[in-house]
């Protein structure tokens, strides 16, 4: 993959972005709390594109696995053992999918596809999370039980930043002139 100095440039203001995103913390009812990193990620697919921020997000992972400490806990290779874990690797297909190119794009068009993108975070790292519950910790939790949850106030809270982000991202693109 051949990049130019300005596409590497961006790619890495998109990591700190991403960095920056995971230590923002909102408190939650159901999860303890949010961060921004989700709407980050939706953020950098609608200004980077698909391949460049699905890029940058996988960069931002491995860096946070090699022990940068960027991740809302921290950094190190022990984070692919926490039930999270899932969620993180899901943000490399939600930069992709709100990244997808679009014919005529309009705001509507570029929502649906942040939340989408959304829900496919939800899914994959709810299905990690049972997972996880089952193989390490060795607790009984359904996959009902996991698709119920995702339907919680957190979701609810992820679909309202999802509609920000998607926001924030075409003004931004407009500025950049992208």
């Amino acid at each position: 993959m051949k990049l130019s100095v300005k596409e590497m440039i961006y790619i890495a203001i998109g990591i700190a972005l991403v960095a920056i995103g995971a230590q923002i913390k909102i408190p939650s009812p159901v999860a303890g709390y949010f961060t921004l990193q989700l709407p980050a990620v939706l953020m950098l697919g609608i200004i980077l594109g698909a391949k460049n921020a699905s890029f940058s997000v996988g960069l931002y992972i491995i860096g946070g696995l090699l022990g940068i400490p960027w991740f809302a806990n921290g950094g190190g290779f022990g984070y692919v053992v926490s039930p999270t874990f899932g969620f993180l690797l899901a943000f490399v297909v939600a930069a992709w999918v709100s990244g997808l190119t679009l014919k005529k794009p309009s705001f509507v068009k570029r929502a649906i596809l942040c939340e989408l993108a959304v829900l496919l975070v939800w899914v994959i790292g709810m299905l990690y999370m049972t997972i996880y519950n089952q193989m390490y910790l060795g607790k009984e939790v359904s996959y009902l039980a996991s698709i119920i949850a995702i339907f919680s106030f957190d979701l609810v809270f992820d679909v309202i930043l999802a509609f920000i982000a998607t926001q924030a991202g075409l003004t931004i693109k407009r500025a950049l002139g992208r």
